[in-house]
């Protein structure tokens, strides 16, 4: 059997004075009558009998001036019940489940201020998180996404190994200097300006060497930036060692004796 907070300064309130004997006793049967929430089912035959009187509800309900509201379900509810048993509700508290469940039940909360406020707030910051879990995934999604973007869009009269290679040393590069390449695909339409795989190579090379954001088709051999000083791309010091032991041969070859004695022959 339940036991309920009683309002004993009700026999002193000007509203519950001006009842007749049988209202009284009609709201004190609600009272006792309703269930956790404050909602009850009216069986008024069963009601007057319990009672001991006839009673005129839809008189009763009019006298009550909005402290019953009658529900879409076609029960009642007593909208300061909540209010005056509990004061603030709270989802932690077990003993609480059954008048949320009630208040879900017949869609009561909003004739409830004050309590179901702070666990509205609760499902709001419930919601916020799940909101930031989202945001997280997205987060996920968009990081995976750039990875999958670090795929150069190479022209396929360029597209090799060294290429690829060289491109994602240039990537590599931009990263380590805090200049990352944000959009590769657009970075990629660049490619195309390239006469050839050498003239991409020895562009990638000297961007790389210099450690220039910037690839650009005017990195040619002959350009002035390769006769300014600046420093030598791997291109350049593999053709100059080439050319220095090309010309270390020839002059091995000019003082070999053998060389002499075939020259002296003839």
């Amino acid at each position: 059997m339940p036991k309920r907070f009683t309002e004993t300064e009700k026999w002193k309130d000007k509203w519950f004075r001006a009842l007749r004997s049988d209202f009284k006793l009609a709201w004190l049967y609600l009272l006792d009558n309703c269930d956790q929430a404050g909602v009850v089912e009216l069986d008024e035959e069963l009601a007057n009998f319990q009672i001991g009187s006839e009673v005129d509800w839809e008189s009763f309900f009019n006298a009550c001036e909005g402290r019953i509201a009658r529900l879409e379900c076609g029960k009642h509810w007593l909208t300061k019940f909540i209010e005056f048993q509990y004061g603030e509700l709270s989802p932690d508290c077990r003993a609480h489940n059954p008048v949320f469940a009630s208040m879900k039940k017949h869609s009561v909360s909003k004739g409830y201020s004050k309590g179901i406020q702070r666990v509205q707030d609760k499902d709001k910051d419930k919601d916020k998180d799940k909101d930031k879990d989202k945001d997280k995934d997205k987060d996920k999604d968009k990081d995976k996404d750039k990875d999958k973007c670090l795929e150069w869009e190479v022209p396929e009269s360029l597209d090799c190994h060294e290429v690829r290679k060289s491109l994602s040393d240039f990537a590599a590069m931009r990263k380590k200097i805090g200049k990352p390449i944000k959009d590769v695909g657009n970075s990629s339409r660049i490619l195309c300006r390239f006469d050839s795989k050498e003239h991409l190579l020895y562009a990638i090379d000297m961007c790389i060497a210099n450690e220039w954001q910037g690839l650009k088709p005017d990195y040619r051999p002959d350009s002035k930036e390769t006769k300014s000083g600046y420093h030598l791309t791997e291109a350049q010091k593999r053709l100059q060692n080439s050319e220095r032991a090309g010309e270390d041969w020839i002059a091995s070859m000019k003082t070999s004796p053998l060389l002499n004695l075939a020259l002296d022959s003839k």
